[in-house]
């Protein structure tokens, strides 16, 4: 069966500097593994990686952003 995620591999917008565009919220999702549903959530009651508010409906997230805060929730015993 064929995956519904149509969303494209990440790669870099300059090669020379390894920056990556910002991603929208489904790509967002992708990147972290959970719901755009999730992410919207986050950006209303807090708790969320920082995002970029583009428009008053356009939301963006900075690929570093999200891996930072990925690193951030991790959990050491």
């Amino acid at each position: 069966m064929k995956s519904k995620s149509t969303r494209h591999a990440l790669t870099p917008t300059h090669p020379s500097s390894g920056a990556f565009p910002p991603l929208d919220t489904a790509d967002a999702g992708v990147h972290l593994s959970v719901a755009s549903a999730t992410l919207a959530k986050w950006r209303r009651v807090g708790g969320g990686p920082p995002f970029l508010r583009l428009g008053s409906k356009s939301v963006r997230y900075k690929v570093e952003d999200l891996d930072q805060w990925l690193e951030s929730r991790r959990v050491t015993t």
